[in-house]
């Protein structure tokens, strides 16, 4: 996703200029620093319906821009938004977005789901400004794209495709013993754009056709959530500064967690002396104590009973604002 050069950013704020990015950590104290704080876009949204009801509210926000500070009320909760509010929205709604838009295995990255509905909605577009302001206002990096940089169709390979239908096609193609087996499946194949025979020692063909159908015709969703994250200047930084904002976006090794997770947090307690607060620390305590029991036993919260399968969440430290791994038990 790197910019042409006649990309226009949308409502981007006077940006100011940073001397080098050098680390992940610089792009986003530079994206910081792009916000206007001196507004706010403001949306009330249903916990419950996110992502499409956080996404139809800021499409219908046409007073106010992206690009300012973002404060968020949740329908039937009180409470005002100092950054807490804000931080759970981005990061309910970057998972959200994950499962909705996005196609692909877990940690290995993912692809946009092809869904002309969606571009004509313009949803592709909001996708990505949601999640330029996560970057820079504190919530986690969408660290689930298969890759990043221009398309290289000389490069793309089976591994590229990650909608089942295109997987399914192929295994078959593959699968297939002679030609009258290739034929059951002519009319799919042909409409992924193969035009020549349909033959045994043509399968290689086949399969270069439905490979460059399944990633090529994404160009459109891609187009879009590139003109969304055009926020705060993001395309440009991405295109001059690839290796900083790798990390942002590309899934990496995803470190097993233990009690020195808690080193990363800096919790934000009520008012000292009140019984908030004495629960807040109760909390953390306790996921200190539940760390350390995983890294002593392994990972093996069974006893001897067996293994417990452990899932993955996604917590939000404030040091670096990135998602750090933290699991729980299922």
């Amino acid at each position: 996703m790197v910019p042409a050069a006649s990309d226009k950013t949308p409502s981007t704020p006077a940006q100011t200029s940073v001397c080098t990015i050098e680390s992940m950590e610089d792009v986003l104290r530079f994206l910081e620093q792009q916000v206007d704080t001196t507004t706010e876009f403001k949306l009330c949204v249903d916990r419950e319906d996110l992502p499409d009801r956080g996404i139809l509210q800021w499409q219908r926000k046409k007073a106010a821009s992206p690009t300012s500070v973002l404060r968020v009320v949740f329908i039937g909760e009180a409470g005002v938004d100092t950054g807490a509010l804000r931080k759970e929205f981005l990061c309910d709604m970057i998972s959200g977005i994950e499962s909705r838009f996005f196609d692909g295995p877990e940690n290995k990255g993912k692809n946009p789901k092809y869904s002309l509905t969606n571009l004509d909605n313009e949803n592709f577009r909001t996708v990505g400004e949601i999640i330029a302001v996560s970057l820079a206002q504190g919530g986690p990096s969408p660290a689930f794209f298969l890759c990043s940089g221009e398309v290289d169709f000389s490069c793309l390979s089976k591994e590229d495709v990650a909608d089942v239908e295109s997987s399914l096609l192929i295994s078959k193609v593959e699968g297939a013993a002679d030609t009258e087996s290739l034929m059951m499946w002519a009319d799919e194949i042909v409409s992924c754009g193969y035009t020549n025979q349909i033959k045994m020692d043509s399968k290689e063909s086949m399969i270069r056709a439905i490979v460059l159908h399944s990633t090529t015709r994404l160009i459109p969703m891609l187009q879009q959530l590139r003109k969304g994250m055009g926020l705060y200047g993001l395309v440009s930084l991405m295109a001059a500064n690839p290796e900083a904002c790798h990390s942002l976006f590309v899934p990496g090794n995803i470190l097993k967690p233990d009690a020195d997770y808690m080193m990363n947090c800096q919790p934000h307690f009520s008012e000292k002396g009140t019984s908030r607060e004495r629960t807040e620390r109760k909390i953390v305590n306790f996921l200190q104590g539940f760390l350390q029991e995983i890294e002593i036993s392994d990972g093996n919260t069974g006893g001897a009973g067996g293994e417990k399968p452990v899932s993955c969440c996604l917590a939000c430290a404030a040091v670096d604002d990135r998602p750090i791994p933290c699991s729980h038990p299922s």
